[in-house]
């Protein structure tokens, strides 16, 4: 069976992609994302969505109305970020990932892993530093397309002539419905013929 991993990382806020060494000034978890299929049968192997606790951080305000998390939320039901962040790096052990934004998805938790250094291996840290086995669902878009494409652009694209197979087009796409959306627009590109990496 070949695995394949979607997974969608909501933050704090934006990478300082200056100063990425300095890892605790960077974003940290807000909500994780992840949906583990067999790519050819697109069957749903597991998955999970968590809510990340702050633990000397703040949920923005912003982002109860991007990814559905407010700062209390978040303190009441959320689990820390290393073990979230552990069950990702086990879930995608041993398969392809896909993001619809690769290189921030990747950033994102890159700079998680190097912020818990006696948790996360070097070769943690490298597997989500190179694009090896990352697809990046946005590139499949913009290729297939003629240009870059937001995630609601894409999904119209290819899915909005099959409402009866995948459900209704959403009309606003969150933090809490992306990873579901970059699978199945995912797969509607591979059967499209739309190029990979």
């Amino acid at each position: 069976m070949n695995k394949i991993t979607f997974y969608h990382a909501c933050a704090t806020g934006d990478i300082e992609w200056k100063k990425l060494i300095e890892f605790r000034k960077d974003p940290h978890l807000v909500r994780l994302q992840a949906i583990q299929c067999d790519s050819d049968t697109e069957e749903i192997l597991q998955k999970f969505d968590l809510i990340i606790k702050p633990l000397g951080w703040e949920v923005p305000p912003e982002s109860a109305q991007l990814y559905g998390v407010d700062h209390e939320l978040a303190e009441d039901i959320g689990i820390p970020e290393v073990l979230a962040l552990e069950m990702l790096i086990d879930l995608t052990a041993g398969g392809d990932r896909v993001c619809y934004d690769r290189y921030l998805g990747m950033e994102i938790i890159k700079v998680g892993l190097e912020r818990y250094p006696g948790t996360f291996s070097r070769e943690d840290i490298d597997r989500w530093s190179d694009g090896y086995g990352h697809i990046c669902a946005r590139l499949m878009a913009n290729n297939a397309m003629g240009g870059v494409c937001s995630l609601m652009r894409a999904y119209n694209y290819f899915l909005g002539n099959q409402l009866n197979k995948v459900g209704p087009v959403p009309k606003k796409i969150n933090g809490k419905s992306s990873v579901d959306i970059c699978m199945k627009l995912y797969f509607a590109m591979k059967k499209s013929g739309s190029k990979f990496r």
